[in-house]
């Protein structure tokens, strides 16, 4: 996974071939956008690897990635007994939030919408489709969301038929 340029604030070695990696995109024009086409590159390693290691008979979960722009602080929290780089604020809350609501809605990559309108509406080489408008916890008004793929994603195939009944509600 490397599409896009990304200062790397975290890796945990979790041995062979998995590692969780948190990270945050250089600063550009385009950040949302990198940061969109790069969980879409997350998410097909790691379909692709669960896919190996259940063919080797290995149970693993699904990965789930919750995507929001906007500031947060970030930086190194805590005291003599524990101490870690991390970022928190809002933002991080509602990334959140929107990586625990895949579990519901069955997904791997819900992006809100005010990352989505940072992009321009579009990314190329993703395809999205929207999900709904989510209550989150800690905001007052719902969330537009909406689910990403990449465009030879299995799932991707559905989006039209989706879109189609989604205009009609």
């Amino acid at each position: 996974v490397g599409s896009e340029m990304c200062i790397r604030d975290r890796l945990v070695d979790l041995g062979a071939d998995v590692r969780w990696v948190s990270c945050n995109i250089y600063s550009t024009q385009d950040h949302a956008a990198a940061a969109i086409r790069m969980v879409v590159d997350l998410d097909r390693f790691a379909t692709e690897f669960v896919a190996t290691i259940a063919a080797e008979g290995t149970k693993f979960g699904i990965t789930r990635i919750g995507v929001h722009t906007g500031e947060a602080t970030v930086g190194n929290f805590g005291g003599d007994v524990f101490f870690d780089y991390t970022a928190m604020g809002d933002t991080m809350n509602v990334a959140a939030r929107l990586e625990g609501a895949n579990k519901a809605y069955g997904g791997h990559v819900t992006i809100s919408g005010e990352a989505l309108a940072h992009a321009g509406g579009a990314v190329d080489g993703v395809i999205t489709r929207p999900i709904g408008r989510l209550r989150v916890k800690g905001r007052d008004e719902p969330l537009a969301t909406f689910e990403a793929f990449a465009p030879d994603d299995p799932r991707a195939t559905y989006v039209t038929d989706y879109m189609a009944a989604y205009v009609r509600l």
